[in-house]
Formats: structure tokens, sequence, C-alpha cells
């Protein structure tokens, strides 16, 4: 799976741009949105180059949510994960009751388990309680597919005997061809009719 815009949204928003190097609440060397590969204090980039990293850090993020997560998830519980394992990274959320809980499919314990992680150097951070938080609403906004992607899956005929069964070319055949209340009709018609036949 791929991140949304939601997602993407959510990290922009509280990764922040910054074009110089500054040093994040944990201490580290940090620049563009949220970056830390090889980034020393004094450096500098483009917006350009922000939006590549990004890319690229979001790929990584991706790519452990993917591979840890074993479980179906929607598109904006994906990509809460990415925010998260963004944020924190693959080995705390590797590691993390969270994907316990996730793998095991207790998605209602999910928030609980997201506003555990709050903390920097020790200390309750607002800002770490603020994108919790957020992460939390995205986890549980549900995802409408658009009427226009949806599509009904076309039943299959029904078989008797290795062939096609006749009703496969009935009239009513926009009715799916495995509706038992259509076969119960015919079955009965077909029942009428023989006993007529003995009577005469």
């Amino acid at each position: 799976m791929k991140t949304n815009k939601a997602g993407l949204d959510l990290i922009k928003r509280w990764e922040g741009l910054k074009l110089s190097a500054y040093k994040c609440q944990a201490g580290i060397p940090t620049i563009g949105y949220g970056h830390t590969k090889k980034v020393r204090m004094g450096d500098k980039c483009t917006e350009a180059q922000a939006n590549q990293w990004l890319s690229e850090d979001l790929t990584d993020a991706e790519n452990a949510v993917n591979r840890l997560v074993t479980v179906a998830l929607s598109e904006n519980q994906f990509a809460t994960l990415v925010s998260f394992t963004f944020n924190l990274g693959e080995g705390n959320f590797g590691s993390s009751t969270l994907l316990k809980k996730v793998n095991a499919g207790h998605f209602d314990e999910v928030p609980d388990q997201l506003r555990r992680w709050v903390y920097a150097d020790g200390e309750v951070s607002q800002g770490l309680k603020n994108r919790r938080e957020d992460e939390c609403k995205l986890w549980n906004t549900s995802v409408e597919i658009p009427k226009e992607n949806q599509t009904v899956p076309k039943p299959k005929p029904i078989e008797a005997g290795g062939s096609v069964c006749p009703l496969y070319m009935c009239p009513l055949r926009d009715k799916p061809y495995y509706d038992n209340s259509l076969l119960l009709r015919v079955g009965v018609a077909v029942v009428n009719y023989l006993m007529k036949r003995k009577m005469k």
C-alpha cells in the first residue's frame, strides 16, 4: 500500500518544512520534513531537496509497515501507521505493543496504544500528544469507496452434472444465478407441471 493524501498531509503538517538543519526534541540534527540521515548542523537545503528526502523517507516507512503488518488495513489505518513509523522509526514500531494489537486485529485498542508514545527525553511532549491525537482521528476515519469505483463481482452460473444449468439462459438472468428463492419457485413450478401431466 501507499500513503494517501490525508496521511501525507498529516506528516507534512507535523514535521514542518525547515530548510536549515536544527535539533529535534531528541537532540538529533534534522532538516527538511523531519529528515535525519547524514544531517549535520549548519546544513541547508532547497524545498525541492526536502521533497525528495520526504519521498525517500516516506517510502522507507511504507515498506516497514507493509512488511511488519500482517492484516488488511484501510487507507487511513495504513497512513496512520506510516505517520507513526515516519516519526518514531521502524525499530520502535516493530517492537511495539501497538504492532501486536494491529496484527491481532484489535483495532479498537490502537488509539490507546498510539497515545502512549508522547515522551521526549523522559517528559511528555505536548507536540507529540497533539500529533498522536491527529493520528487517532485518522485511524478512526472510515474511507468510503466512490460509487464509480465500486464493482459488483459477476456471479458464476450454477453447474449441474458437469454442464451449465439451464437457468443460465433464463429470462431472469439479471438475478444472481445462486438466488435460492428463484430456484425454489422453479422447483415448485416443475413439480406442479409433472403432477398435472400425471393426473391426465
